[in-house]
């Protein structure tokens, strides 16, 4: 839980942190129930959770400074992207802009697919075949990504995405040039 709230720009509401988690939200609130000194718990289950300061995503992605208790960036990135494309893959009705977890995972599962790629470097094993991440992003293209991407054209939003895919698609070419040139 602390690990999607300190990887996503932006707020959730708890409903939304337990649909993009797939889980109930009383599972959330239980979770938040210990961490209330350093994570701000809205009264109802609409309102956004927030750090009650940035510096703590700093402190815990920091591994000298946070030690037991780092969050990886890439593998946060990577968790959050695929959380994102499991809800975007189960939602199978109605307009999705119309859901804010909805809107959310289709803005932003390739944001943080790039920045799992730009924080791995060149020893990540991102594009490996056998790797989870690869098998629900392939699942979501074979499967769902052109509804998606239907939608997203009627809501704007795709030329947004298509820039940030061309930005992953350049820094995965530089990456993998580095990588034989070592």
């Amino acid at each position: 839980m602390l690990q999607t709230i300190i990887t996503i720009p932006e707020p959730l509401s708890i409903t939304d942190l337990a649909c993009l988690l797939q889980i109930e939200g009383g599972d959330v609130i239980h979770a938040l129930q210990g961490v209330q000194s350093i994570i701000m718990v809205p009264e109802d289950d609409d309102g956004p959770v927030r750090l009650f300061h940035t510096s703590l995503r700093d402190f815990l992605t920091t591994q000298a400074r946070s030690h037991d208790f780092f969050i990886n960036p890439v593998t946060s990135h990577l968790s959050v992207a695929a959380d994102c494309l499991t809800v975007m893959t189960a939602h199978h009705g109605g307009p999705f802009y119309e859901i804010r977890v909805l809107k959310y995972a289709a803005r932003r599962w390739c944001n943080h697919l790039l920045s799992a790629i730009k924080e791995g470097g060149g020893g990540n094993p991102l594009f490996t075949q056998d790797d989870g991440f690869m098998n629900i992003l392939m699942g979501f293209v074979s499967g769902e990504f052109d509804r998606w991407l239907n939608s997203i054209i009627a809501q704007v939003e795709s030329v947004n995405i298509l820039e940030t895919l061309n930005l992953v698609l350049q820094v995965r070419a530089k990456q993998h040039s580095h990588c034989k040139v070592v």
